[in-house]
């Protein structure tokens, strides 16, 4: 099912949103850079800045904030392969982190298989990209319905809505909020919870245990915000 949306004629009813906007902004910053590739000290360090830690706090509360904290001093290097096993490398532990191969799982012979890389949901996301000019870095060597790159749209999404409360301009970021709700309710809500989850249980970082929850939490907060946001949607 595909969501469309438009924005009510009154603007004036999405201001809350201004005011929480640096803190979604915050938060889809640093999980770009969770999902997108192997952590920088910067990463694992942030939670423990005060400013981080209390978008954390207001998002998954402040036990979760503090585990995260905690975390910072973990081995980068180990980090750094946990990432790779989890994210990049078919083994054990790899989570195949494509929309697709989510949604697209069938039952064969009583057996659920996976879906396959490239499907329509890979179709899908390419062309919400492309229709706000947003395309994939040359070289870079993933599928547009990769996990990390569904987040970093909405990075994107979200900053450029940030720069539109800045600039008083309603109407824009009226726009750039019926987009970020279709987005989340027809790609990302569908199954980046349920990677997260996963995350969660095949990691033997506790880094990467807390930033599971943490997005887990955050997608959360997300999805019930975007279905109570007032929107004149059809559905179809």
């Amino acid at each position: 099912m595909t969501t469309t949306a438009t924005i009510h004629a009154d603007e004036s009813m999405y201001a809350p949103m201004a005011a929480v906007v640096d803190l979604r902004a915050s938060g889809y910053l640093w999980l770009s850079a969770l999902f997108n590739g192997p952590p920088s000290a910067e990463l694992i360090h942030l939670p423990g800045e005060p400013a981080f830690a209390a978008v954390v706090g207001e998002v998954a509360g402040d036990g979760l904030a503090a585990e995260l904290a905690a975390a910072s001093g973990a081995d980068l290097d180990e980090l750094r392969w946990e990432y790779n096993a989890l994210f990049r490398v078919p083994g054990g532990v790899y989570l195949t982190p494509y929309e697709s191969v989510y949604r697209g799982r069938r039952v064969v012979e009583g057996k659920e298989c996976l879906g396959l890389l490239n499907g329509p949901e890979t179709v899908a996301v390419l062309r919400d990209y492309r229709s706000l000019g947003v395309e994939l870095e040359p070289g870079q060597q993933t599928l547009p319905d990769f996990a990390g790159a569904e987040i970093e749209f909405l990075r994107l999404l979200t900053r450029r809505e940030q720069e539109a409360w800045g600039r008083d301009d309603a109407v824009a970021a009226a726009d750039l909020l019926a987009r970020q709700r279709c987005f989340l309710l027809d790609h990302v809500c569908t199954w980046l919870p349920e990677l997260c989850a996963r995350l969660g249980e095949r990691t033997t970082q506790p880094f990467y245990a807390a930033a599971s929850r943490f997005a887990r939490a955050f997608l959360a907060l997300e999805e019930v915000t975007f279905r109570v946001l007032p929107v004149v949607a059809d559905e179809g």
